[in-house]
């Protein structure tokens, strides 16, 4: 312990001097430094002849990130954006394709998103690195999950009491229950750790519970509106939706869906699933550039858990005052059907390839930005003209 405080003290000390010439703090000493990095900064700066020539080897890491450097504005792709190896890498490509495979909505949308993060989540086994921390505030993917239980609990609970559809008359007893439920949900949420203190969820309560609210009297004036569909399950898995996208060949999907509405008055299904974000669609939008699959998946599966109905259409409802209680429907129709089955066929046609490219189009949320470096706009652009990305490219083009 006091050896390695006299290290630090020593890096201190050093650093106060000004040893940062080459990006970031080392010792003058390299036997005063507390890691590879440092010790090796120290070596190149001392200027001492063949101190540093393990860095020059052919496989050290440094040759190799600048290999990568000089690839990564070479305007053709190569292996170090996602070109793979097909005839070395034949079972690891198998596990990479759409087809053959059980997957979820999500996991295609993340693979049109970005090939690039496709390969390094599911070929690489690569994961965010997580830091065990004390949560002070809630993020979103936590605010969406408590909205989305309670929502299922409450409906749940109407359709066991044969309570649905609800009127306007209905709405204090329901928030009064409301109420309960997103106090119950608050506090296992608190419980299980989810925050430092459930005494920092006063904000989140009067939120949560005013969206809600808000919910129900929206669920009011649509069925004034719309009479003949009413809630009528929740929270309904799904397994083997078969998509066929090629000959011989088709894709498994698995999921939940947070409500199915059926129709009194004709044989249709309705898909509901519940939004907590921004309402971000332009008009005429539907697949979003091959981005947004899971509405079209969801009539699929609609269809499989309700093969004597007619599926209508599945809607992302923006259930909160930040989504204005907007809808965004997509109809159950033979050109959703098919431009659906396009989307997947590219993709399974770019994994069969061993093409995974950084598009670097869709890199706002995305947990391996660190990954890709600064600049991979401007690196993705050169190589965008590449002949492997066309078919990609047009995927693009769908609205």
């Amino acid at each position: 312990m006091g050896q390695h405080s006299g290290r630090r003290l020593a890096v201190e000390e050093d650093n106060q001097r000004g040893v940062t010439a080459l990006g970031r703090p080392h010792p003058e000493d390299p036997a005063l430094a507390l890691d590879r990095i440092e010790r090796d900064l120290a070596l190149v700066a001392s200027g001492t002849t063949g101190a540093a020539r393990h860095l020059a080897q052919p496989d050290s890491f440094l040759v190799r990130s600048l290999a990568q450097e000089r690839a990564s504005w070479d305007p053709t792709l190569t292996a170090w954006d996602g070109i793979v190896d097909v005839a070395a890498s034949a079972e690891p490509l198998a596990r990479l394709r759409l087809a053959g495979q059980r997957s979820s909505a999500s996991a295609a949308q993340g693979f049109a998103e970005c090939p690039y993060r496709h390969l390094l989540q599911r070929g690489l086994n690569l994961r965010a690195w997580e830091e065990p921390e004390r949560a002070y505030q809630i993020e979103g993917k936590d605010f969406g999950s408590l909205y989305h239980a309670v929502a299922h609990r409450l409906f749940a609970e109407l359709a066991e009491e044969g309570r649905l559809p609800f009127g306007e008359a209905d709405l204090a007893p329901l928030s009064d229950r409301l109420g309960e439920l997103v106090d119950e949900e608050l506090d296992r949420f608190a419980t299980e750790g989810g925050i430092m203190s459930a005494a920092l969820l006063g904000p989140v309560r009067v939120r949560l519970r005013s969206d809600l609210e808000e919910m129900l009297k929206d669920q009011v004036d649509q069925a004034a509106n719309d009479p003949s569909f009413v809630p009528a399950s929740f929270e309904r898995e799904f397994e083997e939706v078969e998509v066929t996208i090629g000959a011989g060949a088709s894709v498994s999907f698995r999921g939940k869906i947070d409500r199915l509405d059926l129709s009194q008055t004709t044989d249709q299904v309705r898909v509901i699933d519940y939004k907590t974000g921004k309402y971000f669609w332009a008009k005429e939008e539907q697949f979003k550039g091959g981005r947004e699959l899971q509405l079209a998946i969801y009539n699929r599966a609609a269809k499989a858990l309700f093969p004597d109905r007619d599926v209508a259409e599945a809607v992302y409802y923006y259930a909160t005052a930040t989504g204005e209680y907007k809808r965004k429907a997509c109809p159950a129709t033979a050109e959703v059907d098919g431009t659906l089955t396009t989307v997947l066929e590219t993709l399974d046609g770019l994994a069969v390839a061993g093409v995974f490219p950084p598009v670097a189009d869709s890199c706002r949320f995305c947990d391996f930005q660190a990954v890709c470096g600064p600049f991979r706009e401007s690196r993705a652009q050169r190589k965008s003209g590449d002949p492997r990305l066309a078919a990609f490219k047009r995927l693009r083009e769908i609205p």
